[in-house]
């Protein structure tokens, strides 16, 4: 029988007092196991590492690049402490450049766009090529401020010599006559010693006084007025919009650049522009409207413009009104109209919100309230005058031609 032995106010058993040393020594020896295990675990990477590098697919003798390439480490962006490129053609290092993460603050030529994002860049101008085309890498390593160095990161382009092209011919009309019908085209033949397919494109831009107002593209591809897709030919048809806001002596510059970047010489031709005025065809306005007893009445008036240089021309339609005291409303300014196809909501004002029923249609629309006496008393305006309202009707575009006056007059009954 088991004896039963008593210590430290508990009652074991003879066969515990043997087993209990023997778990303690157990317990012991697993946590050793265990603090070994943990001193031989892998430790945390400490590398920087790099990656999505962007580089041209081709490069081209004395056109610079804008190369970039993320980086990222464990401990952080901030610590990293360089990233840098190297141009190589085969075991030959030509060129070593840093790559910058400054938001172009403290580099501003670098490129890049957002501090702190972990996107490195540089703009390098590529110097280097090979009679015939050559590859070279560029290799990328990014190095923290431990000094612990990213495995290289190795991006390649292709680089050839390259001759920009050359514009051999422009046919562009001498005037563009104020109203013209259907399009009159701009067309430029180009070469290129890689051939056509190698131009990118071919742009134009419109000049006056020496300033460029606006550049546009030409097209080779059968749209917008080219005619045959795919040839030397690029080009662009225009319909008498292209006039709207311009007026006289203007010149037209012409260039086009490779898929390398090369640009050709300009090429000028000099364009009159001329521009007519708008004209008001009708005026839509009651002869009479009678002042009600009460409450209110909205009067609708239209007036239904034209312009040689399309709608997009018109930049003002409006009329003034000569009340029966011989006074003008508006303090003698024009009340404008609207073509925005916006309701008539009199609390938007002075937003446009004049009751048009269509934008762009060409009429334009202003709607007028004739409260009664009462009503304009509650409002807090001034009553409306009875008798005859002359309204003297006027357009104007973006030149500053202003249409012929057109005038109409309202009687207000009492």
């Amino acid at each position: 029988m088991s004896k039963w032995i008593l210590g430290h106010s508990l009652w074991l058993t003879s066969e515990e007092v043997i087993l209990r040393p023997f778990l303690l020594l157990l317990l012991i020896f697993v946590v050793a196991l265990w603090g070994c295990e943990d001193n031989n675990s892998p430790t945390k990477p400490q590398e920087p590492s790099l990656s999505d590098a962007s580089v041209p697919e081709v490069a081209s003798p004395g056109q610079t690049y804008l190369i970039t390439v993320r980086a990222e480490d464990p401990q952080g962006i901030h610590d990293i402490a360089t990233v840098t490129v190297q141009i190589k053609l085969e075991s030959q290092v030509l060129r070593t450049d840093t790559l910058f993460d400054d938001g172009a603050y403290y580099h501003p030529e670098d490129g890049d766009v957002v501090a702190g994002d972990g996107l490195f860049s540089q703009r390098i101008r590529w110097d280097w090529a090979a009679q015939e085309e050559a590859t070279f890498s560029l290799v990328f390593q990014a190095v923290d401020r431990g000094g612990h160095a990213s495995e290289p990161l190795v991006a390649k382009v292709r680089a050839r010599q390259n001759a920009a092209p050359a514009i051999v011919r422009v046919e562009v009309p001498q005037v563009l006559p104020s109203g013209f019908e259907g399009l009159l085209f701009f067309r430029v033949q180009v070469q290129d010693s890689q051939g056509v397919a190698d131009v990118q494109k071919v742009l134009f831009g419109l000049v006056k006084n020496g300033r460029e107002l606006f550049e546009k593209p030409l097209y080779n591809d059968g749209t917008h007025g080219d005619r045959q897709a795919g040839d030397d030919w690029f080009e662009l048809g225009v319909d008498s919009s292209f006039a709207a806001g311009k007026l006289g002596d203007y010149v037209l510059r012409f260039h086009a650049e490779d898929r390398l970047g090369a640009v050709s010489a300009p090429v000028e031709k000099p364009l009159k522009i001329e521009n007519g005025p708008p004209w008001i065809a009708v005026v839509d306005c009651p002869d009479t409207v009678a002042k009600p007893e009460s409450g209110a009445v909205a009067v609708r008036v239209t007036a239904t413009v034209f312009d040689p240089q399309s709608l997009a021309d018109v930049k003002f339609v409006g009329f003034t009104s000569l009340k029966p005291d011989s006074t003008y409303a508006n303090n003698g300014q024009p009340i404008p109209m609207a073509d925005n196809g916006l309701p008539f909501d009199p609390s938007q004002f002075p937003q446009p919100y004049y009751g048009d029923e269509q934008a762009g249609d060409g009429v334009f629309t202003f709607t007028m309230v004739v409260y009664s006496d009462a009503d304009a008393n509650s409002q807090g305006v001034t009553p409306v005058q009875p008798g005859t309202y002359r309204f003297t009707f006027q357009a104007e575009d973006w030149v500053g031609n202003r249409s012929e006056p057109v005038v109409k007059t309202l009687v207000i009954r009492q």
